[in-house]
């Protein structure tokens, strides 16, 4: 799918999917022909900003943040702002804290927060450019609750926080949408989490036309 669409940048794990897969393809070969720049250490992309870029952090997936990460997710998203901002026209950029949901699952409440608090670090570099930019649009959500977490008491100073999971799947509790910059007054209220993506559409001047064309998802405007 990465080669098949026009995406400018992206980083993470799974280096192994792209270069030891079972079906014998070599995609990192492939990448190179679509004008990829590859590299392996995410501290390394810092003078390798024009083209293409794929960083590929691991190769099955990054460690946790209290085994050793490091900054990594805070640092790529700055730099990618830096990177993708070159555009005149502007960019989007997903930035994902995968593993909040994986300590979710083990009802891990170190590893939740450590995790959280490094997601947090990069939510503060896309708002510090935002701040700055003055026409950048953040949105900050998740696809679902995961683990029935209760906080149920804690002390700021001593950082200690006392919870309870009530499962180890996926919940359907209703998931809070944060949003900083222009248009961010479209995000609040309680709707569809699908209606995120129209939002996004309407933020970035598209506009949808479900109704009146069933078989598009979208149609650019005029």
């Amino acid at each position: 799918d990465v080669l098949d669409f026009e995406i400018d940048l992206f980083i993470g794990g799974g280096a192994k999917y792209f270069s030891k897969r079972t079906d014998g393809l070599q995609l990192v070969d492939s990448l190179l022909k679509k004008g990829f720049t590859v590299i392996h250490d995410y501290k390394s992309f810092d003078t390798n900003t024009n083209g293409k870029l794929a960083v590929l952090t691991a190769d099955e997936h990054n460690p946790k943040v209290i085994d050793g990460r490091g900054d990594m997710l805070p640092y790529s998203t700055e730099k990618a702002i830096q990177i993708l901002n070159k555009n005149e026209n502007g960019f989007f950029l997903m930035v994902e804290g995968s593993q909040i949901d994986w300590a979710g699952h083990l009802n891990d409440i170190n590893y939740l927060t450590s995790e959280l608090m490094d997601f947090d670090e990069a939510v503060g570099k896309a708002l510090q450019f935002a701040i700055e930019d003055k026409e950048t649009l953040v949105i900050v959500s998740g696809d679902h609750e995961t683990g029935g977490l209760t906080i149920l008491d804690g002390d700021i100073n001593s950082k200690i926080i006392k919870s309870n999971f009530s499962t180890k799947n996926h919940t359907p509790s209703i998931i809070p949408v944060f949003s900083f910059g222009p248009g961010s007054d479209n995000f609040t209220g309680i709707y569809e989490n699908t209606d995120i993506f129209e939002k996004m559409l309407q933020a970035l001047g598209i506009i949808s036309r479900k109704e009146n064309h069933p078989n598009r998802k979208y149609l650019a405007p005029k």
